[in-house]
C-alpha cells in the first residue's frame, strides 16, 4: 500500500509496512473505503492481512481491518480491529 500524501493513507501505509516486514511472502492488503464519510471528513479504511505471520513459535494467518479519519483541525484518528484466524 503506497501513500498517497494523504495524513489518513500514510499513517495507514506505515502499519501496512509493518505487516508486510513480519511476512512478506504472504502479505496482501484491500482498501475498503477512501474518500469523505457521511460527516464530510476524510476517511481510510483497509483490510490488512498477512497469510501466513509469526505468532510465538507457529505460523498463523493474521487478518487486522483499519479505519483512519482526519478530522477538523486535520488531527488523524482511528483504530483497528484485529481478527485472528479460527482456531488460532
Amino acid at each position: 500500500m503506497k501513500p498517497k500524501g494523504d495524513p489518513s493513507r500514510s499513517f495507514v501505509s506505515a502499519i501496512a509496512g509493518g505487516f508486510e516486514k513480519a511476512c512478506p511472502n504472504t502479505y496482501s492488503d484491500k482498501i475498503l473505503k477512501e474518500g469523505e464519510n457521511a460527516r464530510g471528513y476524510d476517511e481510510f479504511v483497509a483490510v490488512l492481512s498477512c497469510g501466513a505471520a509469526p505468532v510465538g513459535l507457529q505460523l498463523h494467518p493474521v487478518h487486522h481491518v483499519l479505519r483512519f479519519t482526519r478530522e477538523e483541525g486535520g488531527d488523524v484518528g482511528g483504530g483497528g480491529h484485529h481478527e485472528p484466524a479460527p482456531g488460532g
